[in-house]
Order: structure tokens, then sequence, then C-alpha cells
């Protein structure tokens, strides 16, 4: 729990530096890496997911 406190303190007294370590722990995870993609790439990414979703329909309707 004190852990948990620590962390918290560390988050309010340098939200920035905090942000950032956030940031770049969940940028190691493949969902984050996702994250990061759909953020700088938003365009391409949304055509390429929503290509597959669309490819997917399509398929089922044959």
């Amino acid at each position: 729990m004190d852990d948990l406190f620590d962390e918290l303190r560390h988050l309010v007294r340098h939200p920035v530096r905090a942000n950032v370590e956030i940031a770049r722990a969940v940028a190691d995870t493949e969902l984050g890496r996702a994250c990061v993609t759909l953020v700088r790439h938003p365009i391409r990414t949304l055509r390429t997911t929503f290509g597959l979703i669309l490819d997917d329909i399509g398929r089922g309707l044959r």
C-alpha cells in the first residue's frame, strides 16, 4: 500500500515526469504500441483497421 501512495505522491509532485514514465511503460506493451501508432498515424491506422473489418464482413457475405 505504501508503494501506491509513493506513486501517487510522485505523480502529484512531478506530473510531467510521471506522465512520461507512465507513457514509456505503457508503450512497452503491445496495446501501448498500438495506441502510439494510432496517435501518430490516425488516418492510416483507421484505414487499416476498418479495411480488415470490412474485408471480414465481405467474406462473411459471400
